[in-house]
């Protein structure tokens, strides 16, 4: 049963869903991690970029081939400016025929 419908007015009912999105947002600041402090080196960065890319890879076409193409993607941003990270600097060229394997840096 709603609280409108208990009669409880909108906006003490929206008073408290802003209070528990604010209480929301600030407990997953305190639970977020960085990139940065996971681990030592580059190496645990680009692992973390890499497990990220994988999951974005997961509802695409390509996802067989998000161990090959995760590092692909982390590579294409780590050669951009770190000052300027503009993600129309990197295209994909289709090429037809070949593998999906085929496909470089």
């Amino acid at each position: 049963k709603s609280f409108l419908e208990d009669g409880a007015h909108p906006q003490i009912v929206m008073t408290g869903v802003r209070e528990a999105a604010r209480m929301a947002v600030e407990r997953i600041k305190e639970l977020q991690k960085g990139v940065n402090d996971i681990g030592e080196g580059a190496d645990a960065s680009n692992l973390l970029l890499e497990r990220v890319a994988g999951t974005a890879l997961n509802s695409k076409l390509i996802c067989g081939y998000k161990k090959f193409f995760a590092p692909m993607c982390v590579q294409a941003i780590n050669s951009l400016d770190p000052k300027d990270i503009n993600m129309k600097m990197i295209g994909i060229k289709k090429v037809t025929g070949g593998s999906v394997t085929d496909s470089m840096l």
